[in-house]
């Protein structure tokens, strides 16, 4: 009898045409119960699962799920948490010995690839025999921050030319690490810290901060869309200015008008791994700031926020 197995990926790049049999056998109550699992795993990248017991939380297994066939090795009479990570990092996983540690360990925004996300999810296996279906749900540490289009609407006060141009927009305050497990923290490291960092390690920087000048009018809005890419911070206070200290995550605007650069921070809320801070129909109306982590009045710059979860997509992977 086949029963289904649903993983659902958070924007997971799957090639659906390109299938691979994976056959794990579990031992379960002294037999040996074959589990064959059917998943797209070219398209999927590199696929690691870890088998901790439930109770001591010791690492009881580690395999490799990339192709073949492979053997989850467990002892009978227990439960176990399943932890299925996707494109981790060469090495990432090495040295976890207990549950605990995955809390301890870090994915960092610089290995972690938008094109090929990292992605992790879990799942109960109990060693009573059961035949009911296992349930990943794979998600994205990574959270998205989309900006639209920006227009120019000078109010009467304001006596400035019809163009300006965007000189840069970036992501100040961002996190720029999560731990393996236990949700977002604000403890590790911040990138763009009261200041747009020039010198963010490859690999940050074009997540970070686009600096491709862009003219923009008053006739007509520029659609920009535009993605920025960070860890999940899950700060919402109003910090402002130096000396710097954890604080929300913005993203910013330069705008260099009749020559002079102008800031447009944008406060983002407490950001959650797997979604998206879309910013659209910006509206500059007035000045803006010397510093992109420097307060202006909101009557300055009009726009609209939405929040969202990033696509999915939804995998079916049988097992007998």
């Amino acid at each position: 009898m086949k029963n289904a197995l649903l993983v659902t990926a958070l924007a997971l790049p799957l090639a659906l045409s390109c299938g691979a049999d994976l056959s794990v056998p579990v031992e379960s109550g002294g037999v040996q119960r074959r589990i064959s699992l059917r998943a797209p795993v070219e398209g999927a990248g590199s696929l690691e699962i870890l088998a901790f017991r439930r109770g001591d939380g010791v690492l009881a297994s580690r395999e490799s799920l990339s192709d073949g066939e492979t053997a989850l090795s467990v002892g009978t009479g227990r439960d176990y948490t399943l932890y299925l990570f996707a494109n981790a990092p060469e090495g990432l996983l090495d040295g976890i010995l207990y549950e605990k540690d995955l809390a301890k360990r870090t994915l960092s925004l610089e290995d972690d690839d938008p094109a090929e996300p990292v992605l992790m999810g879990t799942a109960s296996l109990s060693a009573g025999g059961s035949d009911s279906p296992l349930s990943f749900s794979l998600g994205r540490y990574l959270t998205k921050v989309t900006v639209g289009s920006v227009s120019v609407r000078w109010l009467d006060e304001w006596d400035y030319s019809p163009g300006c141009t965007i000189s840069r927009i970036a992501l100040m305050s961002a996190m720029g690490t999560i731990p393996l497990a236990g949700g977002p923290s604000s403890e590790g490291s911040w990138y763009n810290c009261g200041a747009v960092d020039t010198s963010l390690p490859e690999g940050v920087a074009e997540k970070l901060v686009l600096s491709s000048p862009v003219t923009v009018t008053s006739s007509s809005p520029v659609p920009l869309n535009v993605s920025f890419y960070a860890m999940p911070n899950p700060l919402d206070g109003d910090g402002w200015g130096l000396p710097w200290s954890p604080r929300r995550t913005r993203v910013a605007l330069e705008l260099t008008i009749d020559g002079v650069p102008n800031w447009y921070p944008v406060d983002l809320p407490a950001m959650e791994c797997g979604c998206e801070y879309r910013v659209s129909s910006i509206v500059i109306t007035g000045p803006g700031s010397a510093a992109p982590d420097e307060k202006i009045e909101r009557s300055k710059i009009e726009l609209e926020i939405e929040v969202k979860p990033w696509d999915t997509e939804s995998l079916t992977i049988e097992f007998e």
